[in-house]
């Protein structure tokens, strides 16, 4: 018998011991909710117990195994109001609510100087109000909707573990955010009819796959400013519940005694928590003085709550790598950018290949507002070197488009594949923190197969593994996620021509069978090897056998083809292997090109900077030998014409007289661009001011030089006049002087 569906049954035994004694809590009704789910809901009740053995299989890490990364995990506050005006009754404030996620942070990182810096761990997890809605848009993170529609919220406001208030389903559907990508708070007016005083403060889920996933808490007993009680202004009721919903229970869970026979079956689950029952007075601890009264998990006030223990911290981190997984790649936290593109998945290369050539498929994905309608994307192997793609073509804001990059080449190993994003829209990519994304692989030498899995609901149960005849493993795969049922995944193998076991294990006992899935694989020539689906019960087995793959009978002969051969400076073009032969990898050289080698069967923009003539070299290699092909002078990079301009300015001021002269060498003929918009090599007839002129010459190649022609200023007469002394004399004068023009005066009276 599965020992799994022992300890299964034997808790569901004790929960149902614990449900009716937690029932009477008063303070938080998680426990509550979850044990009741736990009961009568057998998809979550998997789940619990998938998640219980993970904790379970992380609590007996050594702790230098376990991983120290801080998650930062986005959060959205919706805000149940009744109608009141911001900040007033339960229509808290923004501040009111920014204090809440600070006190909650200050809480899970032990933060010195705060009050959350107790005795306990640093959790190592913090919390973000969404910056990024699920459509991509920004956002506050904080969502306000008045509840008095849904019937009875007014009065009494939302149910908790009674029927009193109003509906959970409904409140809680006024707004709702993806659970897989944001934890959902609900801040509400009352809970079971309280009046927003006593009984119950708050409630939250282990996870779960439902929309009433998340957290609710009082109004009043959210955050450390604003409209608060006495006894709840410090936020621990939010800390208490996000430990609820990174499923820890209270730290007197299920105890009536101040004794328990399993730490790990009993009570909390946790065992550097000291046995205690419900009691709340931090100056008189329970069970002789044992009890932790400074526990977040605890009932004792707020004032003396300061500490998570490290068993929590396991437990509460477990619960997020696994249950809440999807938390940690989203997107919540990170701002919203007009120009925001990046690489978001490697669909290939992945797992283990036989062939040198690689064939990249990556997914790009336009987190920024605007469209993006170009990018580039470079690409190497191991980090060494980079292969560039230009993509063009219209993404909007939030879509995904997969994309195919020419092949590269890499060696026999084990390799890190990296992709990352450039130049959106031709600018500089406004956040630059999602651009890249790695993925390994291998490569080896034998025959190609391709395994194929469609997940149940249960993928973390499934696992696999190849042996051949000596009984080792050559290949593996799995455990999977959860909650993804036909969900299709596909993994490369290359192992040696032979016969093989193939085993898929089922760790709860029922194969595929919880919502049916199916696997199979595949040999090179895409002929089924075996398959499988359904309920398979714990394992099951096919033999197999792979053909050793023939080696190329010929060496290649090498060859390659060029998209254009005559270029400008820092002009760029591409290469084609025309190759004989089949080829398994390729080696080029570019004289005078950048990058000047590349490993790939057909480089793309290769870039020569310098005007001359060049050789460009491919070595073409498989099984059976290499072959070198050397191109001499079959690049040739022109500098372009060379351009001078005479400028004659017009004579007189504000004339059209001046006139430009062209002096062109190069490889002619040429065309001519004036910027007033004449095509002819001289400008005459043309007033002053700036012109540009680009020539073009017979290959293609532009230059652009420009000149200006400067206005003449106006001429200015000055006259001094000698009048006749007296009448009839002829001893007058008039002395005239000019300044402006070009100088060089005729004068005519």
């Amino acid at each position: 018998m599965n020992p799994f569906r022992k300890i299964t049954v034997a808790a569901l035994a004790l929960l149902v011991q614990a449900f009716a004694a937690d029932a009477q809590s008063t303070g938080c009704a998680s426990d509550i909710k979850n044990d009741s789910l736990i009961l009568h809901d057998p998809v979550y009740s998997r789940s619990y117990f998938y998640m219980e053995q993970a904790i379970n299989q992380a609590m007996s890490l050594d702790p230098a195994d376990r991983t120290d990364e801080v998650y930062v995990i986005p959060v959205v506050v919706h805000v149940i109001h009744e109608g009141e005006p911001i900040g007033t009754g339960s229509n808290i404030s923004d501040a009111q609510i920014f204090s809440a996620i600070e006190a909650l942070n200050e809480d899970f990182r032990k933060m010195p100087g705060t009050p959350g810096f107790g005795d306990g761990v640093d959790v190592g997890i913090e919390f973000c109000l969404a910056q990024r809605d699920p459509d991509g848009n920004a956002t506050t993170g904080i969502v306000r909707v008045d509840g008095s529609a849904v019937a009875n919220y007014a009065d009494m406001g939302i149910e908790a573990a009674s029927s009193i208030g109003a509906d959970e389903a409904a409140v809680k559907g006024l707004s709702t955010w993806p659970r897989e990508e944001y934890m959902n708070i609900w801040v509400v007016n009352e809970i079971e009819d309280n009046n927003a005083q006593s009984g119950v403060q708050g409630y939250a889920y282990f996870p779960v796959n439902s929309p009433l996933d998340g957290i609710v808490v009082l109004h009043n007993a959210f955050g450390t400013v604003g409209n608060l009680k006495s006894y709840t202004n410090m936020n621990r009721t939010l800390t208490h519940e996000m430990g609820h919903s990174f499923a820890l229970y209270h730290t007197f869970h299920n105890t009536s005694a101040c004794s328990e026979a399993n730490c790990t079956l009993n009570g909390d689950k946790v065992c550097d928590t000291p046995v205690t029952i419900i009691a709340g007075d931090c100056s008189s601890p329970a069970c002789s003085g044992t009890q932790q009264v400074e526990n977040y998990l605890d009932y004792t006030a707020e004032s003396c709550k300061n500490m998570f223990t490290d068993g929590q911290k396991v437990r509460m981190r477990t619960t997020l790598e696994t249950e809440r997984a999807s938390l940690i790649n989203s997107l919540g936290c990170q701002p919203v950018s007009a120009l925001d593109v990046g690489i978001s998945g490697i669909i290939s290369p992945d797992g283990t290949s036989c062939d040198n050539l690689i064939a990249p498929q990556v997914t790009m994905t336009n987190y920024g507002s605007n469209t993006v309608t170009s990018a580039t994307i470079q690409y190497n192997i191991n980090g060494v070197g980079s292969n560039t793609y230009s993509w063009s073509g219209s993404l909007a804001s939030g879509l995904s488009v997969n994309i195919n990059l020419p092949a590269i080449t890499g060696s026999t190993g084990t390799h890190t594949f990296y992709a990352w994003t450039t130049n959106p829209n031709g600018q500089s990519d406004q956040y630059a923190a999602n651009d890249m994304k790695t993925a390994g692989f291998g490569i080896a030498s034998g025959s190609n197969a391709t395994f194929n899995i469609e997940l149940d609901f249960f993928g973390s149960e499934n696992t696999w593994e190849i042996e051949d005849a000596n009984g080792t493993v050559v290949a593996s795969g799995g455990p999977y996620v959860n909650n993804q049922q036909g969900l299709d995944i596909s993994q490369s193998i290359c192992i040696p021509g032979g016969c093989y076991t193939f085993t898929i294990s089922d760790s709860y006992g029922d194969g595929q069978g919880f919502i049916t899935g199916n696997y199979n694989m595949t040999d090179a020539n895409g002929t089924m090897l075996f398959s499988g689906s359904g309920n398979w019960g714990l394992n099951d087995v096919h033999s197999f056998c792979l053909d050793e793959p023939e080696a190329p009978a010929n060496a290649p002969d090498a060859s390659f083809s060029i998209g254009d051969n005559y270029l400008c400076t820092n002009g760029n073009t591409s290469f084609t292997d025309i190759s004989t032969n089949t080829p398994t990898s390729w080696q080029w050289t570019f004289e005078g090109g950048s990058p000047s080698t590349s490993s790939s069967q057909n480089p793309q923009n290769i870039a020569f900077a310098n005007a001359g003539t060049y050789d460009v070299t491919l070595i073409a290699t498989n099984a059976s030998g290499s072959d070198t092909y050397v191109c001499q002078n079959c690049i040739t990079v022109s500098a372009g014409p060379t351009v001078t301009l005479t400028p004659t300015a017009p004579a007189c001021n504000n004339a059209s007289t001046g006139s430009i002269n062209a002096s062109v060498t190069g490889n002619g003929p040429y065309s001519y661009q004036w910027s007033n918009g004449a095509t002819t090599q001289n400008l005459n007839n043309v007033a002053s001011g700036s012109y540009t002129l680009t020539v073009t010459d017979n290959n293609g190649c532009n230059k652009q030089v420009s000149t200006s022609l400067s206005n003449p200023t106006a001429i200015s007469i000055s006259q001094t006049i000698t009048h006749v002394s007296c009448n009839g004399l002829t001893n007058g004068s008039i002395s005239a002087s000019a300044t402006g023009g070009a100088g060089g005066y005729t004068w005519s009276w």
